[in-house]
């Protein structure tokens, strides 16, 4: 695993520099070493990885179906957080495509798990995904109704929380979520 994570490491600092082919191959061998361990978590970051350098700077499509593929392998975990995570990017994906019906629907999954999970960072992201989606479908009481589901819930995530860091990410989240929804003084006050 840790030759494995070190060539993954190795593919993303050359392709940050700009040394794609470098770095692709670098993760061609940490794809085949996570495959041959069958070690799924890190195959599929690995192929997240290789899907972003496709739809980049080779084909969209064929990014798009490798990253099908790292969610096939992320799903093969019991790692929920992760799972959330690239349901999330998914979702994403069809908000760029303009699919926003399964971009949708996957982010009301996500926000369904995570609020079951207490994964409250993919939490957030999907509710103000959705929120965004919705105001630009121009349906006001649908955004609002959703934002409103998601402070209920951050607000309960910020009595629990004693953490200083983690009190403060909870009231920018609820803050980010009522800027989205153009309520500025419930947001100053956040």
């Amino acid at each position: 695993v840790s030759i494995g994570q070190t060539l993954f490491m190795l593919a993303e600092l050359k392709c940050r520099t700009q040394e794609i082919e470098i770095g692709q191959k670098h993760l061609l061998e940490a794809l085949n070493l996570f495959q041959e361990i069958k070690n799924y978590r890190w195959l599929a970051e690995a192929l997240d990885l290789l899907s972003l350098i496709q739809y980049n700077f080779g084909s969209k499509e064929k990014g798009k179906e490798i990253f099908k593929e790292a969610i096939r392998a992320i799903e093969q975990t019991d790692d929920v957080r992760n799972k959330l995570k690239y349901y999330c990017k998914l979702a994403e994906l069809y908000k760029i495509e303009k699919d926003f019906s399964e971009a949708e629907k996957l982010f009301k999954q996500v926000i369904e798990v995570a609020s079951k999970t207490g994964e409250d960072e993919e939490f957030f992201k999907a509710t103000i995904d959705l929120v965004r989606i919705k105001h630009k479908e121009k349906n006001i009481k649908e955004r609002n109704q959703i934002a409103d589901d998601g402070v209920v819930y951050l607000r309960k995530v910020l009595v629990k929380t004693q953490r200083e860091s983690k009190r403060a990410q909870t009231l920018g989240d609820i803050a980010a979520i009522y800027t989205e929804c153009e309520n500025y003084q419930e947001a100053t006050k956040y």
